[in-house]
């Protein structure tokens, strides 16, 4: 009886395994889960765009959230705080860089959100290991890591 639970759990965990590395490779290795900081680390944290039910949404109706690796909510930036500075940015009305949202991340330090002149969004804050990390990005889209570069093949003429 021993044998038949332990072959069936056994099954059920290649199973399940071989679903989640399936979900992986079927997202090109990166999260799939809707964040946008999908080729960025920034501290381990996650950062969504989130729709007027707060779900990860390809707009910030309902605001910008940063979770942490646990789930916790570090900071939430009202989509007012967001629209009023990128509508001035995209007129080239925006004077200066201005803060959107203020919180603390997992470990008690500074973690700000900025909407940019530029009409960009940026993530100031610092990783598990203490170092400091701007992520900038435009829009709600995934932002991927920069496409490794690729070699051009050498041509010679000898065999």
């Amino acid at each position: 009886m021993k044998k038949n639970r332990l072959f069936t759990f056994s099954i059920l965990l290649i199973l399940v395994f071989s679903i989640g590395l399936t979900l992986v490779v079927a997202a090109g290795g990166y999260p799939a889960d809707g964040r946008i900081n999908v080729g960025d680390h920034v501290g381990g944290n996650a950062v969504y765009c989130l729709d007027a039910l707060g779900q990860p949404s390809g707009s910030y109706e309902g605001g910008i959230a940063v979770v942490s690796t646990q789930g916790k909510t570090l900071l939430l930036a009202d989509p007012r705080d967001v629209d009023t500075p990128l509508q001035a940015a995209q007129r080239s009305e925006l004077a200066e860089n201005t803060q959107a949202a203020s919180s603390v991340d997992a470990y008690g330090r500074l973690l700000d959100l900025y909407v940019l002149t530029s009409g960009e969004l940026q993530l100031n804050g610092y990783d598990e290991h203490g170092k400091a990390f701007a992520f900038i990005w435009t829009g709600c889209e995934a932002v991927l890591p920069p496409a490794a570069a690729v070699a051009a093949p050498v041509t010679t003429d000898e065999p």
